[in-house]
């Protein structure tokens, strides 16, 4: 009478030992990717009406050979809010937006603060004061800025439109598309 979900084995690493190995922080190039492919998760996840709810390090795994992520346990996860009334159903500070603290409605916004907040970890800087290493870009510095601010209505509210503005970045950044080994 109980459901399950049974996965096979998913062949990657989260942030938590991408840090381990990183421990300065991933370069900007790899940061930039990652978020990108967390953002279209996230992005497609948030079109179907469904929130994360819990994201932090270690639920974004890494597979580096071909640059692939996964989101995984979507236990947590938040169904769509405005017609079930569904509330958050776990606090994971540093990463849970403030206003999963203050139980207020779910809304994507809250699942893009924990998303800056994870990068800014993987970048080697510190999720729980939002401190963000020199070494990375000024504009991504403020990408992840913006992603992070406490109010929700002052932050990212789209992960797709952010997916769009971190193209134009790594564009502006990097120049044309490129495929950069990652070694772990």
């Amino acid at each position: 009478g109980r459901c399950g979900n049974i996965l096979g084995h998913l062949d990657g690493y989260d942030l938590i030992k991408v840090r381990q190995k990183y421990p300065d922080g991933i370069p900007d190039v790899h940061l930039m990717w990652l978020m990108r492919r967390c953002l279209s998760a996230l992005g497609w996840a948030h079109s179907q009406g469904v929130l994360h709810g819990n994201l932090e390090p270690s639920h974004i795994l890494v597979r580096p050979q071909d640059h692939n992520i996964w989101l995984i346990d979507w236990c947590w996860s938040v169904v769509n809010p405005a017609i079930t009334g569904d509330k958050f159903k776990a606090l994971n500070e540093p990463y849970s937006a403030p206003e999963v603290a203050s139980n207020k409605a779910p809304i994507p916004p809250s699942d893009l603060y924990a998303l800056g907040k994870c990068m800014i970890y993987a970048a080697g800087g510190d999720p729980a004061t939002g401190a963000i290493p020199d070494r990375v870009d000024e504009r991504l510095a403020r990408m992840l800025e913006f992603f992070t601010r406490p109010s929700p209505m002052q932050r990212a509210q789209d992960a797709w439109s952010m997916y769009t503005r971190l193209e134009s970045l790594r564009d502006e950044i990097f120049g044309e598309h490129e495929f950069r080994k990652f070694d772990i």
